[in-house]
């Protein structure tokens, strides 16, 4: 069958919504969690740079964000260029204020709660680097 010509962002199976600075996003539906753990990102660093103003959060990054499948927990992987235990707490002790406004801009049925965790993706990754660099030289130094 030849192309239609249609736009697929103009067809039944996506979805418009609203941002949070109110611009308007397609989004195509399956892989909800997915959807979801970038749309948490996305307005969690939002709230981070514009409303949120404990000095524990200064300079705090939103790396990544993992929902469960029932919407009820989320996971925030978070970075810092500060100290991150007192970035942690200073989250954990907002993340009422975050539950809230991001229950009150997209509007959905439930929004989950929220664990903030130091993301320790890069330091895995330099010691994988490490590990590789050392088989590569031939020595086995620095396996476990």
């Amino acid at each position: 069958m030849p192309w239609s010509g249609l736009n697929p962002a103009h067809t039944l199976w996506n979805v418009r919504r609203r941002s949070f600075d109110d611009r308007v996003c397609v989004v195509s539906r399956g892989h909800r969690s997915e959807r979801l753990n970038e749309l948490f990102r996305r307005e969690i660093t939002q709230l981070l740079i514009g409303s949120l103003k404990d000095p524990r959060i200064i300079g705090v990054s939103v790396t990544g964000v993992r929902v469960t499948s029932d919407v009820s927990m989320a996971t925030v992987f978070v970075r810092s260029t500060t100290d991150l235990k007192d970035a942690i707490e200073g989250l954990e002790h907002a993340s009422g204020f975050i539950r809230r406004q991001l229950g009150q801009s997209l509007r959905l049925r439930r929004v989950p709660e929220f664990r903030f965790v130091a993301d320790n993706t890069l330091e895995h990754a330099n010691r994988i680097e490490e590990l590789l660099r050392g088989t590569k030289d031939g020595g086995a130094h620095g396996v476990d």
